[in-house]
């Protein structure tokens, strides 16, 4: 949780993913859309050491401070989506 990526979003699940994390916590800028955007993304970062400096230090309280950690949150959807299920699994029944 402190240290920023560049992540290439894209058809694979992993790419998916990392490009979730990174708009839920406020940085999808940094995802690419293929392999050349990559590439001058890292390169730009890594020549920002001030830019570097000040995502290191901010990354874990963006993530802490994200919906992705926002634990009762997730708990109320949960609980939601599985009441959910169950209503429409026993409207099947009846039906």
């Amino acid at each position: 949780m402190g240290v920023p990526v560049i992540t290439l979003s894209g058809g694979c699940y992993a790419g998916r993913m990392g490009y979730s994390i990174m708009r839920n916590i406020g940085l999808g800028h940094m995802a690419a859309a293929n392999e050349d955007e990559y590439v001058e993304k890292a390169v730009s970062l890594g020549r920002n050491k001030d830019g570097l400096a000040g995502l290191r230090a901010g990354m874990r309280q963006r993530m802490l401070s994200s919906e992705i950690c926002n634990v009762e949150q997730f708990g109320r959807d949960f609980t939601e989506a599985v009441y959910n299920m169950v209503r429409k699994s026993e409207a099947l029944r009846v039906n």
